[in-house]
């Protein structure tokens, strides 16, 4: 079904549309950001080290206290991560170490929440 807005108004929608897309992005990024917090809030203390393949376990919590998202309104993307170096270490593994995800396996774990958001109607 083809629609047709007039100048003046289609603006007005594409603004509203972006702003939509802007405010749906950084529930996204709470989202996720929430869950991998929680993810890797587990004490070492507590529990001991973290298995291999799984999150994390927190030692100083400095690696929970980096973990954010930052959206870009230009090109309508969300990053989360952390500026930590050791973060990638964690998430990828290196050669002496095996991997304990917990970026990625949290956004697989959330991908139907967060297409939910990305995709509901707009009202």
């Amino acid at each position: 079904m083809a629609m047709r807005v007039k100048k003046d108004r289609r603006a007005e929608l594409e603004y509203r549309i972006h702003r939509e897309g802007i405010r749906r992005l950084r529930r996204v990024g709470e989202l996720v950001r929430g869950r991998v917090v929680e993810k890797i809030s587990t004490s070492t203390r507590a529990a001991g080290p973290s298995l291999p393949g799984t999150p994390p376990h927190a030692d100083t919590g400095k690696l929970r206290q980096s973990i954010s998202y930052r959206t870009d309104e230009r090109n309508l993307t969300v990053t989360i991560g952390t500026p930590l170096a050791y973060g990638k270490f964690l998430e990828e593994g290196t050669s002496k170490m095996d991997p304990r995800p917990y970026l990625k396996s949290t956004v697989e774990e959330l991908l139907p929440q967060i297409k939910r958001i990305l995709t509901e109607p707009i009202k």
